[in-house]
């Protein structure tokens, strides 16, 4: 048994080779590449699947990917841990190999939603974004510390989900007014045909007005008249306007508007519009 470990110790010294004399002593370089010793024996343990990831090439391919995150990515899997996605450096959202992705990967394993908080703030966001679209469950968001993160995280719920959604109470989940609350709104308004979605629009984004609102119940319920039911003739016109001009096209309700310009304008983009 004696000479098979003296038989490894050389073949050590073979592979790693010495570095040099001190006082008529051999050293010699560890597997680790670092470490200088005496004895063989005694150099630390190297995690070699480790360190196959750490040599690896940390070029990226044409989708963002590199032979290093890849490793590493592939490592916390096979070993369910997080620290491993932790090392991972890329954020393409459009790779398959993100930190945020490998974290999805061990929270759905594990049924442990909270193992993104181990990510980096940027990661750890699109962590809980991911699930809560993958596993349709907005309240996921909520886990998120940073206010405007968790409305981003929820906007993303409802773009990705918008014709999937049952349940629009997540429209109340946001922290406020803002561009994604009124996005959420206007949505559940088209989708549902409820018009007490778009009274809950207070015109904080142009594009997501109360008579645009209106506008887009009228036409998915193919009733004009809808716009009747606004209160100024400014709203009753843009509602007019943005049933005549979304496709398909319905020239005679640019007749409705009563001012004319905007008449005239609805009229010629009914009829000359390419789009």
């Amino acid at each position: 048994m004696k000479s098979v470990i003296l038989l490894g110790l050389a073949t050590m010294a073979l592979l790693f080779g010495c570095v040099n004399m001190t006082n008529n002593q051999q050293q010699y370089l560890c597997p680790d590449g670092s470490t200088i010793v005496s004895d063989l024996a005694s150099c630390p343990k190297v995690d070699l699947d480790l360190k196959e990831c750490q040599d690896a090439s940390s070029s990226s391919d044409y989708y963002g990917d590199s032979d290093r995150d890849i490793c590493y990515y592939d490592l916390a899997l096979n070993r369910n841990n997080i620290t491993y996605c932790k090392m991972i450096h890329n954020s393409d959202s459009y790779s398959d190999y993100t930190a945020a992705r490998c974290g999805v990967e061990l929270a759905l394993y594990n049924d442990d939603m909270a193992l993104c908080n181990n990510l980096s703030v940027l990661s750890r966001y699109d962590c809980f974004s991911h699930l809560s679209t993958e596993l349709d469950d907005p309240s996921i968001c909520q886990n998120i510390k940073s206010i405007p993160k968790m409305d981003d995280c929820l906007y993303d719920y409802v773009y990705y989900n918008a014709y999937y959604i049952s349940d629009w109470s997540v429209c109340g989940m946001f922290s406020g007014k803002g561009d994604e609350s009124e996005y959420c709104y206007y949505e559940a308004a088209s989708d549902t045909g409820d018009l007490s979605y778009c009274d809950k629009l207070t015109g904080y984004d142009y594009y997501y007005s109360k008579a645009s609102c209106y506008g887009a119940v009228a036409k998915n319920k193919n009733s004009p008249s809808i716009c009747n039911q606004l209160g100024t003739t400014e709203e009753k016109d843009d509602c007019y306007y943005d049933y005549a001009t979304g496709y398909p096209y319905v020239v005679d309700v640019c007749n409705n508007i009563s001012e004319e310009y905007r008449k005239a304008n609805c009229i010629d983009w009914t009829n000359y519009s390419y789009y």
